[in-house]
């Protein structure tokens, strides 16, 4: 028993090195600052953010059927090396079409690990004794603490090393992010796709059914249409936050700090994930984070000089959601094709970021990013407030998704 423990441990132990080595992205808090340099508008920041979405619309089904083809580990490799080859080229890119390039293969990378780290997370906690799916969001809660505590050293690392050359953090990310591939080759990978596994493996003709089952007729629809206007809008206001910050006098390297701040605040969310679903709540906390952030949003109208104190709150909130979020899709889908409802999850927030990302850029460079941030805040409060007046987004787990995953446990 205890040497089933230690398996177990080392398992979470490989996991959260992942994760450290995932966020460790030292360009965080200049890779705005790093385009405008590079003659990129805010307009062109827009249709880069556009390109990177629809190359995650396209590729998020693909890559996550994938996962569930060849394997959650071997995807993740993938997905590793594109994130790192990416990286190291964006510090010798200076023409906008090089960026659209980088921008695909950076989005393909993490379109490979998006749903993949999930699925196989939570079906290692089903598989290996010792763990238990109900630790699920608690590992993952704090997994994502850990790579936003390294994300936070990053980005004031970042901040420094971008007043010497806003190309530099460029090539350490890459450096660094290429050092999860060597944690990722020692993970086990799901039962699934062990040679000596009987279950019949996942084919194309499975990704159809998986979207009408898990989407169309199911508690899944309304809540990923909810979710996806929400990180939406707070994946539009995200490349505000760095020209905002200078606009207020705050150089490259308190930017770097500002970041490191961000992160400590959503670690520390994200690392009580489960206490937060425990006490409030899935239902709850989206019921009232998305309306409440938007008006937050709006008072940026009155109130300019809160505009950074919001942007830790949204970060935090922004952090806060996603374990839950995650948490809520596995609790309503089966493990075979979970990689890839997920993805479908996933590629439905950039359905949301594509049209927000070239609308909010253009509007930025008409009038100013305070002002689109402001409009965003309107599109997320009444657009989260109608949908929860057209139907409650967040329902009970589907029981027949319980019953079958609970089946498939006992059967083991």
């Amino acid at each position: 028993m205890n040497f089933q423990t230690t398996i177990s441990d080392r398992t979470v132990l490989k996991y959260y090195l992942y994760m450290a080595t995932k966020w460790a992205h030292l360009a965080g808090p200049i890779w705005v600052l790093f385009l405008l340099s590079r003659g990129i508008s805010y307009t062109q920041i827009g249709l880069l953010d556009s390109f990177f979405a629809f190359a995650v619309l396209f590729g998020e089904v693909p890559t996550g059927f994938l996962g569930d083809r060849i394997g959650r580990r071997n995807s993740l490799l993938i997905g590793i090396v594109l994130l790192s080859l990416s990286s190291f080229m964006f510090a010798f890119t200076y023409s906008f079409y090089g960026f659209v390039v980088l921008y695909i293969f950076w989005s393909l990378g993490q379109s490979f690990q998006s749903g993949t780290d999930s699925a196989w997370l939570f079906d290692i906690l089903k598989e290996q004794e010792g763990l238990d799916q109900e630790d699920y969001t608690r590992i993952r809660g704090r997994g994502n603490a850990l790579g936003l505590l390294v994300s936070g050293a990053a980005a004031i690392a970042g901040g420094y090393l971008g007043e010497i050359n806003l190309a530099i953090p460029w090539i350490i990310s890459g450096t660094i992010v290429g050092l999860g591939f060597f944690i990722v080759l020692t993970f086990p990978d799901s039962a699934q796709f062990s040679e000596d596994s009987d279950e019949k493996p996942f084919t194309i003709m499975d990704v159809l059914p998986v979207i009408r089952e898990r989407f169309i007729n199911s508690p899944l629809g309304p809540f990923v249409v909810y979710v996806g206007l929400f990180f939406g809008v707070l994946g539009a206001v995200e490349y505000f936050i760095q020209p905002i910050s200078v606009d207020m006098g705050i150089s490259v390297t308190q930017i770097g700090w500002i970041y490191g701040g961000f992160t400590v605040v959503s670690a520390s969310v994200s690392y009580f994930s489960e206490e937060i679903k425990r006490t409030i709540g899935i239902r709850r906390w989206f019921n009232i984070i998305p309306p409440v952030l938007g008006v937050l949003f709006i008072a940026i109208l009155v109130f300019p000089a809160v505009a950074i104190p919001l942007f830790f709150l949204m970060k935090g909130a922004r952090n806060g959601s996603s374990p839950l979020e995650t948490q809520y899709i596995n609790d309503n889908t089966v493990s075979k094709g979970r990689a890839t409802a997920i993805s479908i999850v996933f590629m439905v927030h950039s359905l949301f970021e594509i049209p927000l990302a070239v609308g909010a850029g253009a509007l930025a460079d008409f009038t100013s990013p305070l002002t689109a941030i402001i409009l965003l805040g309107i599109l997320l409060a009444t657009g989260s407030i109608t949908i929860q007046l057209w139907q409650d987004p967040v329902s009970e787990p589907d029981n027949d998704i319980v019953m079958e995953e609970s089946q498939s446990t006992s059967n083991d």
